[in-house]
Formats: structure tokens, sequence, C-alpha cells
């Protein structure tokens, strides 16, 4: 996933590729589609927004979330 770094936020905290498993809500079977944008902050008011992450459901439907919904952490390619 090009400009992007995904890792695990349990385990290891190793990274995570497309087509990777991933646990979505700690209950639903899903795959990861793709990397949509990081997580960004305000440091002056302490705002952050969380990264987000497409992932395929094991029953086919496909859906964009919030990357610590399915233990992910999405970050700017360093």
């Amino acid at each position: 996933m090009p400009g992007f770094k995904i890792t695990r936020t349990t385990g290891d905290g190793g990274p995570v590729d497309e087509g990777d498993e991933v646990l979505v809500d700690n209950n639903l079977h899903a795959t990861l589609v793709r990397a949509v944008s990081p997580g960004a902050g305000d440091d002056s008011t302490g705002e952050w927004w969380r990264g987000r992450v497409e992932v395929r459901y094991s029953y086919g439907a496909v859906e964009e979330i919030e990357d610590i919904r399915a233990g992910l952490f999405v970050d700017e390619e360093a």
C-alpha cells in the first residue's frame, strides 16, 4: 500500500498487508482490502481522527471503517 504503513495494535505489532486476515470488533472475520487514510491530529486542540481502512467481511460485504476497529494502526510511510 504505497504511502501507508499498517501495523497491528496487538500481539507483536507487526506489519499488515493487503489480503491479510483481520478481526473486526473482536468477532467478525475480514480481509484487509486497502488503507484509505492515516490518522491525523491537531496538537493545539488535542483532537485526533483515526486512520481508515477498507475490509471485506467473510460474507462478502466491503466496508470502510476506523483502523482501530480492526486492531490496526495506519500511519504515513516514513
